[in-house]
């Protein structure tokens, strides 16, 4: 969404909706249309990221310190996870991001991935 949509649904849920609806009791409101819900889905994804990360790394070294009944391998276990997430999110951000592969790929590049792709 282009940045005057961001700011109309920012201005809409701060101050236009508290200085109507918001001055009734019990009233509970909601803003809807493909703006809010993008803008929606990135907060909540943002919010929920860090435990999802958090616990699959937690998995990933325990499994691994129960598999092969080493700590040191279990830590290990957890930086290549990472090491390997970072270089194919890289990747994917340097071919579809970028516009240097879009000859060799035959695609259009947007500039942007969109936030549902990870």
């Amino acid at each position: 969404p282009s940045a005057e949509a961001i700011e109309s649904l920012s201005r809409l849920r701060q101050d236009h909706i508290p200085a109507t609806v918001g001055r009734l009791s019990g009233v509970e409101t909601a803003v809807s249309g493909d703006v809010a819900r993008g803008r929606d889905y990135v907060s909540h994804e943002s919010d929920k990221l860090p435990l999802v990360l958090g616990f699959l790394l937690l998995m990933t070294f325990l499994m691994t310190v129960w598999a092969f009944r080493s700590v040191v391998l279990g830590a290990i276990g957890v930086v290549l996870n990472l090491l390997s997430a970072g270089a194919s999110l890289g990747l994917l951000v340097l071919v579809f991001q970028g516009t240097w592969a879009e000859g060799l790929l035959a695609f259009d590049s947007l500039g942007a991935i969109a936030s549902r792709v990870p």
